[in-house]
């Protein structure tokens, strides 16, 4: 369940699964930044090519302009017996987001540990800026909504060790 302040009518499903990616050829000892794009690279979202998940015929392409989404929520809003859409699509080039981690050094010395990236989807909605669902169930076509949205999973993924 997300936080009350935020939205208290929204259940994440499968709260409890988590991915895990190994890269066994990274010495640790030697990064001192992890650094990553929320979003696709600025030439390439204004593409038409076919290229993996940025082909126009996916589900992640925009169908009313050229270019690619790169996030995609959708679900339903209920309240009581009403039910209606929630959808947050945000793929415009300026929404895109660079996270960057530092790495303290000292503690990959003995280059045992693991980097540990925790993402905390509440924060797409209760971030930078607090985002009713109810007030506002759908952002597709408003850069400015997009933004807001944007500036929120930008601080949703945490760095752990």
């Amino acid at each position: 369940m997300l936080r009350p302040t935020a939205i208290s009518c929204c259940t994440f499903y499968n709260v409890e699964k988590t991915h895990s990616i190994t890269l066994p050829e990274v010495p640790l000892k030697s990064v001192d930044t992890v650094q990553f794009l929320i979003g696709v690279d600025p030439t390439a979202i204004v593409s038409i090519a076919a290229r993996g998940n940025l082909d126009p015929k996916s589900q992640m392409a925009w169908n009313w302009k050229v270019g690619c989404e790169f996030v995609v929520v959708e679900g339903a809003l209920i309240q009581g017996n009403d039910v209606s859409p929630l959808v947050y699509h945000v793929g415009f080039s300026e929404d895109a987001r660079e996270i960057e981690f530092m790495l303290l050094p000292d503690v990959f010395a003995d280059g045992d540990h693991e980097v540990h990236l925790i993402v905390d989807l509440a924060k797409f909605f209760d971030g930078t800026a607090q985002v009713g669902i109810q007030a506002l169930p759908t952002v597709k076509f408003n850069r400015t909504d997009a933004e807001m949205l944007a500036d929120n999973y930008a601080i949703m993924i945490t760095l752990t060790f």
